[in-house]
């Protein structure tokens, strides 16, 4: 009998959580019934997902990630519970603890950005983080057993900055769309919002998404058509709002916040296309997400989203307003359903099959320990 742990605290949390949902939903299929899975989620009740197996048990660990409780109490309870393997889903982890451990790492994006505009913290504070980040990373990379990263620009990002030990220990394994949002039935109610065509954005609000040259390019794309920017309600969308208010674009942009499966079901269906103008990213979900929903694409031409959709989407330069506006007015003129097929989608992108590869992974590494 193996105990395994992983580290779900961030499993009601977007992008790192719709990873854990999903990855969580198929172990359930597959874990051997003589073993023992501990989900460490931050709050039992409140908790999105609950399991449907006897050998499947979430455990309180109320600990928030990037804090000092997180190295030393969620330590603690890690410890006593004697794991045979933990794996942490996201990079911030007790990086004192003494046993065998697999880590997702879902990009290095803090590497590339990291002039303190991405984070509401204090100059000297967000230096701080920074430094613990590099630290943590460090830690992480050299004594993890493998290193699951959703991309092979991801892996390629790891062996420039750590080399190529390191990057012998990285197992790519490609996400996909949620199996919830596959199933979602169509919000139709969400429809009143609009009055006009409309284009979309769906992700987070943070400086490298590039939120705020869409909304600049946005203002010369013909006055017939609408955006919707679809994301979280915090810090960085109250940003983008005080943006489209100064820019005088509130009728022609709009926020949804916090948006339902039904209501991305919605979207999706009915969008002229999803516009993705990321400077970094290390996968990117909503771009399998449209192509499910045969949503075309415009997107930059940065090398994840060329490694995820090849030759379908409609690239620009995430560095010119003008070649985002020309993009998008092109798009209007002469419409191209540019979005991955449907067949390539499902053998390539799957939750599924990147659950299978995991615990491909975790049996490798019990293996190991025997």
């Amino acid at each position: 009998m193996s105990r395994i742990g992983i580290d779900a605290r961030l499993i009601s949390q977007t992008g790192v959580g719709s990873y854990t949902r999903s990855l969580l939903e198929y172990l359930e299929h597959l874990i051997n019934p003589d073993d023992v899975l501990y989900v460490f989620v931050q709050s039992v009740k409140k908790s999105p997902y609950h399991p449907n197996r006897k050998n499947i048990q979430l455990v309180e660990a109320d600990y928030p990630w990037h804090s000092i409780a997180e190295q030393t109490g969620f330590l603690q309870k890690l410890v006593t519970y004697r794991l045979d393997l933990m794996h942490f889903t996201y990079f911030s982890f007790p990086m004192l603890y003494p046993a065998s451990f697999i880590i997702t790492i879902h990009d290095l994006i803090p590497l590339f950005f990291s002039t303190g505009k991405a984070s509401t913290k204090h100059p000297l504070m967000y230096r701080a983080k920074h430094i613990a980040y590099r630290l943590l990373m460090r830690v992480a990379t050299a004594r993890a057993y493998r290193i699951i990263v959703p991309s092979q620009t991801v892996k390629n990002d790891i062996e420039r900055y750590y080399g190529r030990k390191v990057s012998s220990k990285v197992e790519v394994t490609y996400e996909g769309v949620p199996s919830r949002l596959m199933h979602a039935q169509s919000s139709s109610h969400i429809k009143k919002v609009f009055k006009k065509p409309f284009f979309i954005y769906v992700g987070n609000f943070y400086p490298h998404k590039n939120i705020e040259m869409l909304v600049r390019a946005f203002r010369d794309v013909l006055k017939d058509y609408d955006l919707a920017l679809i994301g979280p309600d915090d810090y960085f969308s109250q940003h983008i709002r005080s943006l489209i208010r100064s820019l005088n674009m509130d009728q022609r942009v709009i926020m949804l916040v916090n948006s339902s499966d039904e209501d991305l079901s919605f979207l999706y269906s009915h969008a002229q296309a999803l516009i993705h103008p990321s400077l970094s990213e290390g996968f990117g979900l909503p771009l399998l997400e449209a192509s499910y929903f045969k949503c075309p694409i415009l997107a930059s031409n940065i090398p994840i989203i060329q490694e995820i959709l090849g030759d379908y989407f409609i690239p620009f330069d995430p560095l010119s307003k003008d070649s985002i506006t020309t993009a998008i007015n092109r798009f209007v003129h002469k419409p191209e359903k540019k979005f991955l097929p449907l067949n390539i989608l499902q053998e390539k992108f799957s939750f599924e099959k990147m659950s299978y590869q995991t615990y491909e992974i975790y049996k490798k590494t019990l293996f190991k320990g025997h």
